[in-house]
């Protein structure tokens, strides 16, 4: 069964992207909400690209860069697993790692953007933070953290294995699920097989026709 992405819990294991404010609107938000990578988006992208590190542990394989289901900085080897499954549909620029003000630093390292959006999830099957199904997404269309239940449709996902969510505000809006990042149990258990750190796969999704 496929599941919904999470960081790791374990805080002193993880990193992330050291973000300069100024960069939030003309390059980081555009990536975040998934608008096209133009040139002038990539030419503002910082290479080294300032980090902090883990507070214990070597670099993982998947660095924060704090906004969404696209940004994440990704080691070399995880890159490479993806790609085996899912070639040809995400998109991945290499970027060096720095702390900020030091020579410590990584080589190696992808920001990846993820090629495809699905409108997989079943609203009236789904639980909300508002509730359960329609009125619940009504009130909050959230996921639910503390109680996922969470039903995907199987032939839109048939075949995909890292997606960010999409569909359209019920009653109009904007999509809620622009940031929530999904993936197939092969990948899943691929990252998991070949000690991929960084990633945590603990909130599973049904599937029904």
């Amino acid at each position: 069964m496929p599941y919904w992405v999470q960081d790791i819990y374990d805080h002193t294991r993880m990193a992330a992207v050291d973000c300069d404010p100024e960069l939030f609107d003309s390059l980081w938000r555009p990536i975040w909400v998934g608008s096209p990578l133009t040139p002038e988006i990539l030419a503002r992208l910082p290479n080294p690209l300032a980090v902090n590190p883990p507070e214990r542990g070597d670099m993982p394989d998947f660095v924060g860069a704090g906004g969404g289901a696209n940004g994440w900085i990704l080691s070399e080897k995880a890159r490479r697993l993806l790609v085996s499954l899912e070639p040809n549909i995400h998109t991945f620029i290499p970027v060096n790692l720095q702390v900020r003000d030091s020579d410590r630093g990584w080589g190696g390292y992808f920001l990846l953007y993820v090629g495809q959006a699905i409108d997989a999830i079943i609203i009236d099957q789904t639980q909300f933070q508002g509730g359960f199904g329609v009125e619940g997404y009504k009130k909050k269309p959230s996921l639910s953290l503390l109680r996922p239940n969470i039903v995907l449709n199987r032939q839109k996902i048939a075949g995909k294995h890292l997606w960010r969510g999409g569909v359209g505000r019920i009653g109009g809006g904007g999509d809620p699920f622009w940031n929530k990042l999904f993936c197939s149990d092969e990948l899943a258990d691929l990252f998991r097989n070949n000690q991929i750190y960084g990633w945590l796969f603990d909130k599973p999704c049904r599937v029904i026709d």
